[in-house]
C-alpha cells in the first residue's frame, strides 16, 4: 500500500538466528505502548512458536504493560495469531490491531 505509515521488509530468517529480532526486543523495551505496530509473519506454526518464545524470553517481564506482576494476557505488550490461537487471545490481538488495546 502506499501509506506513509506503513513499512514493508521481506527478510528469510534462518530458525537458529532469531537474534535478528532483538530491534524488536528493544523497540519494545523503549517505546513499550507507544511503540508501532509490528508484525512478524511466519510459515510454519513451528517457526511462529520459536519467535513468539524468542521474543517473549529475551523481553522477560518486560512483555507486559508496566510490568503485570499477575502477567494477565490482556497485558501482554506482543501477541500470537494463527488458526489454531485460541478465541480470546485472537480477540486481544485484533483488539491491538485495532488501537483498542496494548
Amino acid at each position: 500500500p502506499n501509506k506513509k505509515n506503513i513499512r514493508l521488509g521481506v527478510v528469510r530468517v534462518p530458525n537458529d538466528r532469531l537474534k535478528c529480532l532483538d530491534w524488536v526486543v528493544n523497540l519494545v523495551r523503549q517505546r513499550r505502548e507507544s511503540m508501532p505496530q509490528v508484525i512478524v509473519y511466519c510459515r510454519s506454526i513451528k517457526t511462529l512458536g520459536k519467535v513468539y518464545h524468542y521474543l517473549a524470553a529475551e523481553l522477560s517481564d518486560d512483555a507486559w504493560v508496566d510490568r503485570d506482576p499477575e502477567h494477565k494476557s490482556k497485558n501482554l505488550l506482543i501477541g500470537m495469531f494463527h488458526s489454531n490461537t485460541l478465541p480470546k487471545y485472537k480477540q486481544n490481538v485484533i483488539s491491538s490491531l485495532n488501537g483498542n488495546g496494548n
